[in-house]
């Protein structure tokens, strides 16, 4: 009986050390991804090539830091990922800088018009489509009906936003696109102007697993921004360019070295295969003595 117990007690023990080793294993498996060189070098590449275009088009009313900061808040107060953010407002930036007061203001739209594509329920990819078409649509000065069609799709509360900034009904907004009278000035005066209600109406929606998993990388993010800028020093230093140009230099090396091999060798295959006829029997009648050798040495044993 106490053997059986024994053997229990055992099977369980080895039970539960085998479910704690597929436990930490699986932690090891997360933390080696998460500190995978190459995503880590991508990312801090990604992030470098941000930071310089925000700091291009920075107004100076704030530092680049302070630029990614505000970005930061506004992506976690919609649920938008960083860099789509910082994407969103870099965009805007460059194409309709005229239409907006200063940097911050175009942070707010970008917050805005982002809140309004998550309270009509549309897509990431879908929102993407339709802000990129947004973009396009206010560099040019004016909504159009195209832009305002597929807006309207995807978010039909923005559209009733500038309806009622305009108090005109939805249906005339069609005819008014159509005479170049919804201006790009309209369409963020409408946005800045429903700041509160959009807010509300946002903040009393519950957060999809989507929206929580982006602050959550943004967090993350954030934290590791530091390690990222140190890689980015490190590809930038001079000393670390001169390591890698020796590095290309012996690859070069190396692969001359190996193409005079092979300039060798090619000449002799050629040759081989030319006189195949004659080598062949040579070959099979030495495979055949040393056959012949090795019979007559394990009939001597």
């Amino acid at each position: 009986m106490a053997s059986i117990q024994s053997t229990m007690l055992l099977e369980e023990s080895c039970a539960v050390f085998e479910a704690i080793d597929n436990k930490l294993e699986s932690v090891a498996t997360s933390v080696k991804e998460a500190f995978n060189i190459e995503k880590i070098i991508g990312l801090s590449d990604q992030m470098v090539q941000t930071s310089a275009r925000l700091n291009l088009m920075n107004d100076g009313m704030q530092t680049t830091k302070e630029l990614q900061d505000m970005i930061f808040r506004s992506a976690q107060s919609s649920g938008t990922a960083y860099q789509t953010t910082a994407d969103r407002v870099a965009g805007l930036s460059s194409n309709v800088r005229d239409v907006f007061n200063s940097t911050a203001e175009t942070v707010d739209f970008a917050e805005l018009v982002s809140k309004q594509f998550a309270i009509a329920g549309a897509s990431t990819e879908d929102t993407n489509s339709a802000f990129s078409k947004l973009t396009q649509s206010l560099s040019s000065g004016v909504m159009r009906g195209d832009e305002l069609n597929s807006i309207f799709a995807e978010a039909p509360n923005m559209i009733q936003t500038i309806a009622d900034y305009l108090s005109v009904p939805v249906d005339t907004l069609n005819d008014m696109a159509a005479g170049g009278q919804l201006t790009a000035e309209i369409v963020k005066n409408a946005m800045i102007s429903a700041t509160d209600d959009i807010n509300n109406k946002f903040n009393s929606m519950p957060m999809t697993w989507e929206q929580v998993g982006n602050t959550i990388k943004n967090q993350g993010l954030m934290a590791i921004q530091p390690i990222l800028e140190k890689f980015s020093e490190i590809a930038n230093n001079p000393s670390f360019q001169e390591f890698a140009a020796g590095i290309v230099y012996a690859i070069s090396n190396i692969a001359s070295v190996i193409g005079w091999v092979l300039g060798l060798a090619i000449p002799v295959a050629n040759a081989i295969c030319d006189n195949w006829s004659d080598i062949e029997p040579i070959i099979v009648g030495v495979a055949g003595a040393f056959a012949a050798f090795k019979l007559l040495i394990l009939g001597c044993k």
